[in-house]
């Protein structure tokens, strides 16, 4: 799928691998580095696995300041803004109660449901686009095709998340 004129929104970040070889978690540089440059380039900083989730809210969640929270980003997202995909917490992420200093509880899970987004959509980490692409890749490449479940079936949401042709 041609992607709209992407940009990468953080530049190349060091020598330091992306994860700690010990405890997997993303290196502070680099989560330093990717919201400083992604505040130059655009609008917003989206997850890859949120696309999915994103596409399946329907008015729950952790508490009621995350459904707001998360109420308030989609009807942003509706502008079609430009964002950056990421694989590392978002503004999504800012009102989860998963979140501890930017790092999601379930760290590895999340991060390989990112990485599985990111393959099936042909896209990658920094990449910089219209929500409206964005989101047509997730629909186009993960949704119709069934493989929202293979991705993250074993997700606490996963009952929330059954795709309708209708929608």
């Amino acid at each position: 799928m041609a992607m709209w004129n992407p940009w990468i929104c953080y530049n190349s970040l060091s020598d330091k691998s992306e994860f700690d070889s010990k405890d997997k978690t993303i290196t502070q540089n680099k989560q330093k580095q990717l919201k400083e440059n992604a505040e130059m380039k655009h609008q917003y900083i989206i997850r890859a696995h949120h696309g999915m989730c994103m596409a399946f809210f329907k008015g729950k969640g952790y508490s009621s300041e995350f459904i707001a929270h998360m109420s308030d980003i989609l009807h942003k997202l509706e502008s079609n803004p430009t964002i950056c995909i990421s694989a590392q917490a978002d503004i999504i992420c800012s009102k989860c109660p998963n979140n501890i200093q930017g790092l999601c509880k379930t760290q590895s899970r999340v991060v390989e449901y990112d990485k599985q987004v990111l393959k099936y959509c042909g896209l990658s980490e920094g990449m910089v686009m219209p929500y409206a692409d964005f989101k047509k890749a997730v629909y186009e490449n993960i949704l119709i095709t069934n493989k929202r479940e293979e991705i993250c079936g074993d997700c606490q949401w996963n009952a929330l998340c059954h795709f309708n042709a209708e929608q």
